[in-house]
């Protein structure tokens, strides 16, 4: 006869199972919500948004010697010897191969014959014709659970540079020793936490905590869906991808008021070490006690105790030991613990690029897509921004010596240098310092532009002959330089004077324009009609013009150098003028953003702009810039002086094929300046263009056949 179970014991099996079937439910459940959000946001390595600047772009024939390339690569972070591996590079006799750090960049191989580029390939051997190469980071900002942002250093460290280092042992004895086998969650830790007063999160639980869930309360909600996404990340990745993703994203306190993530942040920010193959056992032990309580430890050391600090670390050294005894032994650790826990005192901060580049950032600011992880690429050129910065600073101590000391406010200058093909912004300073002013005189403050208008004079006159279809008319064309006057209708008679009322007579276009005459550049958009330049003047800058006097055929209107820079493009390019831009790009998790840009404008005839563009070279070699010459400026380029009424405002544009770059100098109460564009922002721009540019090849010239005569610089 079968004997009948208890009834109390049928009761409890029952309970047990129905209990065990709702957490079965419950745990596929959570799995489940967790690997759709992981799917959802695949990338766990990357907290926040990178801003980078322009990748550098490398061909064939191109110079660019190879130790320039790599000491970019380990200034921006890259590893050596370590193949094969995002973020690494590697190098050879003649090449040296990069395999990127993310997955929008390629990976290349780059072979040199001396200082140039001779051949670019995969790093399997396929022929490519570019190489675009990581740039240099600007900021990164990491955003809290709030929405909140705050700017962060941020070095990330690929797995094999990490992988056999003392910094890892610390790490897995620390903070998770049965990492390499677990699956995601360890659960007999987990069980004795509230016995043992420690935490019970491992690795993987962390970087779920992070990364996918960006959520610190402590509450049993967050745990338990931490459990479930760390599960999860557990199939999706592999433990050297997860251990990468902890070590670049885990918090590790704050210096010089900026939040320090990784321990590769860590490791510059507290010892200096850029490479953390190169960390001692002390140095690791010491970052790795930190993520217990950085921001009181790190306090502590400030008031000058490192009581709390050294007993953390002691304990990690303690850890190491007894988890990997092989390799180190007990002595050697017994002594390590009686020193000190020290820091390295604060070198050179991480931020110069980006405290260079501020009057930039503003301006980029309103184009910059909203993003919540990622990348986004800006336009700016790192080199060009500090040359545009060294020529603008040394530029004004110069001029500053000229005029009186007393004059106050202070000299004020901007400079703003852009491709004039793509109009990418490459560098901009909006004044001598941002930290006395962040008002960005590049992109705000609208000055009388003077002689830079006298271009589109011109460029409306050869226009008007184009659609007459009239050939008489170049640059020998013939104009009385004599005073005169001028009647528009609707306007009262102009009389308008020539700079130091000095005028030539009978002379070219050509001339006239090299020399910066008024009278004769009034009487040139007398002929081809006021509405014309004002037109042409409107299309080339995007200025919406509220009224159009005779006077702007002489720059008696405001503008920005940014509108002067986009309008100067008509000249650059072939009479079309590109938006100016700065982003390049953005990576939001994984995918590439479509970026919207404003259409190109034709403005003018490529044959019309290519004339003028030819006139505004004898600007440069006999006319009024010609002192950019005699400073040891030999590029082939063109431009154009400005000075505006009682020497209040001097303005520089010019151009050479692939840069084109525009100066103002003045004063912010509008005060004369008492010097000429070619006295005052001639010299900074030479500055700056004198290394900014490269060797190019010489463009088209055109030829009338009259002589220059060199003269003073006029308007």
């Amino acid at each position: 006869m079968t004997r009948i179970p208890n009834r109390s014991i049928v009761a409890a099996a029952t309970l047990f199972l129905a209990a065990s079937s709702v957490a079965d439910v419950g745990v596929a459940a959570l799995y489940s919500r967790a690997m759709t959000r992981l799917r959802r946001a695949p990338s766990i390595g990357e907290r926040g948004v990178r801003l980078l600047a322009r990748p550098i772009r490398l061909a064939p024939h191109q110079y660019f010697p190879r130790a320039r390339l790599e000491q970019h690569l380990q200034r921006i972070g890259y590893y050596s010897n370590c193949p094969g591996e995002r973020g690494c590079f590697a190098r050879s006799e003649q090449s040296v191969t990069v395999w990127a750090r993310y997955p929008e960049l390629p990976d290349v191989a780059i072979g040199w014959h001396g200082d140039e580029v001779s051949w670019i390939a995969t790093p399997a051997g396929e022929a490519r014709h570019e190489a675009i190469v990581e740039p240099e980071t600007i900021l990164t900002e990491t955003g809290d659970s709030e929405g909140a942002f705050s700017r962060t250093r941020n070095d990330p460290i690929p797995y094999s540079a990490l992988d056999g280092t003392s910094l890892l042992d610390a790490i897995v004895a620390s903070e998770d020793r049965w990492f390499p086998t677990h699956h995601g969650v360890d659960f007999g830790r987990l069980a004795l936490a509230p016995l043992a007063g420690g935490g019970a999160s491992t690795v993987t639980m962390q970087v779920a905590r992070l990364s996918v869930l960006q959520d610190r309360s402590r509450t049993l909600v967050r745990k338990i869906n931490e459990i479930g996404a760390a599960m999860a990340m557990e199939r999706l990745y592999s433990k050297p991808a997860i251990m990468t993703a902890y070590v670049n994203t885990v918090d590790l306190g704050a210096r010089r008021g900026r939040p320090i993530h990784g321990f590769g942040a860590a490791a510059q920010e507290f010892f200096g070490v850029t490479d953390v193959r190169r960390l001692t056992v002390l140095q690791s032990a010491t970052l790795v006690a930190l993520l217990n309580q950085p921001s009181r430890y790190l306090d502590d050391l400030q008031a000058g105790d490192d009581t709390r600090l050294r007993k953390q670390r002691n304990r990690v050294l303690h850890l190491m030991q007894r988890n990997f005894p092989e390799r180190y032994a007990e002595a050697d650790m017994a002594r390590l613990e009686r020193l000190e826990a020290a820091l390295a005192p604060p070198g050179a901060a991480a931020d110069a690029l980006q405290r260079s580049s501020r009057h930039f950032l503003d301006y980029a600011a309103s184009d910059m897509p909203r993003i919540d992880a990622g990348r986004i690429y800006l336009t700016l050129d790192p080199e060009r921004q500090q040359m545009a910065l060294d020529a603008v600073d040394q530029g004004l101590v110069d001029l500053q010596q000229v005029v009186r000391a007393s004059v106050t406010p202070k000299l004020q200058a901007a400079l703003i240098a852009i491709d004039p093909h793509s109009g990418d912004v490459l560098a901009m300073v909006g004044g001598r310092s941002y930290d006395e002013s962040q008002f960005n005189r590049t992109a705000s403050a609208s000055r009388q532009l003077g002689s830079i208008m006298k271009p589109f004079d011109y460029l409306a006159a050869f226009e008007r002959a184009a659609t007459e279809e009239r050939t008489d008319i170049t640059p020998a064309t013939i104009v009385v330089d004599a005073p005169a006057q001028f009647t528009f209708p609707g306007r009262r008679p102009w009389r308008p004077a020539n700079y130091g009322n000095d005028y030539a007579g009978s002379i070219t276009w050509r001339r006239a324009l090299a020399e910066s005459r008024n009278v004769s550049a009034v009487k040139v958009a007398s002929w081809a009609g006021l509405d014309r330049v004002a037109a042409l003047w409107e299309q080339a800058s995007g200025q919406r013009l509220q009224d159009r006097p005779p006077s702007l055929t002489l720059g008696a209107i405001g503008g920005t150098p940014v509108e002067v820079a986009r309008a100067y493009t008509v000249f650059a390019n072939g009479g079309v003028a590109p938006a100016l831009k700065t982003v390049g790009a953005a990576i939001e998790n994984g995918r590439a953003l479509d970026m919207k840009v404003a259409p190109e404008v034709r403005v003018a005839r490529p044959e019309t702009a290519a004339t003028v563009a030819d006139m505004l070279r004898s600007v440069i070699d006999q006319g009024t810039a010609r002192k950019a010459r005699a400073a040891g400026f030999t590029a082939d380029a063109a431009g154009k002086t400005g000075t505006t009424n009682d020497l209040r405002d001097a303005w520089f544009a010019g151009f050479t094929r692939d840069l084109l770059a525009v100066v103002w100098v003045g004063r912010d109460d509008n005060q004369p300046l008492g010097l000429t564009g070619a006295q005052a922002a001639l010299p900074i721009w030479t500055a700056f263009m004198i290394r900014a540019t490269g060797e190019q090849p010489p463009m088209h010239r055109k030829s009338d056949g009259q002589p220059q005569k060199n003269t003073d610089e006029h308007r």
